[in-house]
């Protein structure tokens, strides 16, 4: 991918636009926690670019002041079962004692949550996996080490 075109948007450090040779777009290029991102801007308009770029990194802005989570297109496709498995992963890398207990307990979580996208799972989400649970009759103790396989996989997922 080479760059046929750059265009610097607002002061050192805002990012910049590129339009790469093959393709009609833009791309907005924009550093996030260290790392370079590069995000489709949908329009081989440059105006339309400058303002896709912009509301980047407005909400980039919104990130770091806390009030709302920076994602990539990337995250924003991340299932939640590729999540279960980098745990499994760890867990075996790292020679965790209690991977059996934490894979007997990942089979319900995994067939209710596996093939949704990460940042779906939110407050009411859990809420009615709790709800779903309790109907079966499971305890809340076995709930509640189900659910704290969301923790460290959540703890993975960081935009």
């Amino acid at each position: 991918m080479s760059v046929i075109e750059k265009v610097r948007v607002g002061k050192r450090g805002d990012g910049t636009l590129i339009r790469v040779d093959g393709q009609a777009n833009w791309f907005s290029v924009i550093s996030v926690r260290g790392r370079q991102h590069e995000i489709s801007t949908g329009t081989p308009d440059l105006k339309l670019a400058k303002r896709f770029h912009r509301q980047k990194l407005d909400e980039l802005a919104a990130d770091r002041q806390g009030l709302k989570p920076f994602t990539t297109p990337q995250h924003r496709q991340l299932q939640f079962g590729s999540l279960l498995d980098d745990l499994v992963s760890d867990y075996r890398v790292r020679r965790v004692k209690s991977l059996g207990s934490a894979l007997s307990h990942m089979k319900p979580v995994r067939d209710h949550f596996g093939d949704w996208r990460a940042l779906e799972i939110n407050f009411r989400a859990i809420e009615a996996y709790i709800t779903k649970r309790r109907e079966e009759k499971k305890s809340n103790a076995t709930i509640n080490r189900e659910l704290e396989l969301l923790r460290p996989s959540a703890a993975a997922f960081n935009p």
